[in-house]
């Protein structure tokens, strides 16, 4: 038996998420299963893998050392080690202002990437251990172009990853860059347009008019200082695209000093024997709003307030588009039920012992209109067309003829046109000396009754329960079921058991 405490880095997430990263190896058929027969358990008890895991809980794993070692891989997580340059550090949190020349995240070539440092960094300063590693790892949640440095956002617990992904996915936290420019810029802008990704370069397009697969993007800037040659910007990136800053400005005939894919060659030239090899363009202002989270009390330091109507009217936005989702979603699943109640299916419950024992009190049966063709009563307008004749022995679904707000559910005996007569319990049809199978009847019916001339369009209909039945024998206004008053076929049991009928 193996267990684990949940630490404050891992609470928060999903049981099952927890068990997917505790055990990479195993198929997730596999922990749900252990779960339904508890050799996995949550404080103890039962669980399902839906719980929300909380600081403090213990998981127990009633598995051999040879099985958990097997599901939980030996693979490590990676790790590198220099020195990084913290712009703010909470428990949740961290903010590094990376160099140009360092990788954001891993790539195939195996080279060290940010996450590779941060995670040598909490291992060494302790706030990590490698028990932790096996069911969470830091991460970024905002990338730069490795020659682009500043400040990148990561989440040293799951809170603080869950916090940095819901404001960077929502797009209220604000983004700001300095940058080196070609020329001189004298006026602020903001300026708009469409970029398209060509994935065999890993370069992009910028145009002001919309073309295919393009998305939209916007940036607003602001001089702080030009020498008539090089103008030095603010940059408050609005949208978040693929090296939007460096071909939006490019674009506009001010390239950023350096940059090698978009800028200017002979410019830059100018500038290389002071050491310029890439694009100067750093990441040097985040703005954090105020939220109503809790978390938000421990990074109030690093941030500024932004508009308070702005924030509301995002979070109204965002309430009423959970709202009509779910409305929608409803009122879909509404029109679809009464669609298939009204024209497909009869969902009744058996009142009476008439069909025992093919259908006993209290079953439940699905039954199906269109089983005989269109013979619908759909908001107050009755549609009826014949496609099929109903058959002998058919266990049909109809409207009392005495009281046609009640339906009734018995087998048809007697087809249109023909002569039905009961002599001692027993059916005979058109003067016939053989008396009609009565296998399904569970006991000897009494009683002789008859002779019954069946109209043209109607059914003479008798309960399988013959001796406690209310079918065509004792009706007050007629002895006959019309082709009208059938709306459907019994066809399947569903409770307490499933089983056809027949």
């Amino acid at each position: 038996m193996k267990e684990f405490i949940i630490e404050e880095n891992e609470a928060g997430q999903r049981f099952d998420k927890y068990l997917a990263k505790l055990l990479r190896e195993a198929p997730k058929s596999f922990f749900y299963k252990m779960l339904r027969k508890k050799n996995i358990t949550l404080n103890g008890k039962k669980a399902t893998g839906n719980e929300k895991l909380l600081k403090g809980d213990t998981i127990k794993l009633f598995l051999s050392d040879e099985t958990f070692d097997k599901f939980a891989g030996s693979s490590q997580a990676a790790r590198a080690y220099c020195e990084l340059d913290i712009v703010y550090e909470d428990p949740d949190i961290i903010i590094i202002n990376k160099p140009a020349g360092m990788l954001s995240q891993p790539a195939d070539d195996g080279e060290p990437s940010l996450v590779e440092y941060l995670t040598g960094y909490l291992l060494k300063k302790g706030d990590l251990t490698e028990e932790q590693l096996k069911t969470f790892r830091p991460s970024v949640c905002n990338r730069l172009d490795r020659n682009t440095s500043g400040m990148v956002c990561a989440g040293k617990s799951l809170a603080g990853l869950q916090f940095l992904s819901r404001i960077f996915h929502d797009r209220i936290l604000h983004k700001y860059y300095l940058c080196l420019t070609k020329g001189k810029i004298e006026k602020p802008d903001h300026i708009r347009g469409y970029l398209h990704k060509d994935k065999k370069t890993n370069k992009v397009i910028v145009s002001r008019q919309e073309f295919k697969d393009s998305l939209p993007i916007e940036t607003k800037y602001r001089p702080l200082g030009s020498n008539g040659k090089i103008t030095l910007l603010e940059v408050e990136l609005i949208t978040g695209r693929t090296h939007q800053i460096r071909a939006h400005l490019a674009g506009t005939g001010h390239p950023l000093l350096g940059d090698t894919k978009y800028g200017d060659s002979e410019f830059n030239k100018q500038y290389i024997r002071h050491g310029v090899r890439h694009q100067l363009l750093h990441a040097y202002r985040l703005v954090i709003p105020e939220t109503d989270q809790n978390l938000w009390r421990r990074h109030r330091s690093f941030s500024v307030k932004s508009s308070k109507r702005k924030i509301l009217r995002r979070l109204i936005m965002r309430i009423w588009k959970e709202i009509w989702d779910y409305a929608k979603m409803i009122i879909i699943v509404v029109v679809i039920v009464t669609l298939v109640n009204s024209v497909v299916l009869i969902n009744a419950k058996i009142p009476s012992e008439s069909m025992e024992k093919t259908i006993m009190t209290g079953d439940r049966i699905f039954g199906f209109r269109l089983a005989y063709g269109l013979n619908l009563d759909f908001f107050g307008h009755e549609i009826s067309k014949k496609i099929k004749d109903p058959e002998r022995f058919d266990i049909v679904i109809f409207k009392y003829p005495d009281d046609e707000s009640k339906l009734f559910i018995k087998r048809v005996i007697g087809l249109p046109g023909e002569k039905v007569q009961i002599k001692d319990g027993k059916v005979y049809i058109n003067d016939s000396e053989i008396p009609l199978d009565d296998s399904f009847v569970p006991e000897k019916p009494r009683g002789s009754f008859g002779p019954y001339e069946v109209p043209e369009n109607s059914y003479f209909v008798l309960g399988d329960n013959r001796n406690h039945s209310k079918d065509s024998r004792c009706w007050k206004s007629t002895s006959f079921v019309t082709f009208d008053e059938i709306v459907g076929k019994a066809v399947i049991r569903y409770y307490p058991s499933v089983k056809l009928l027949k």
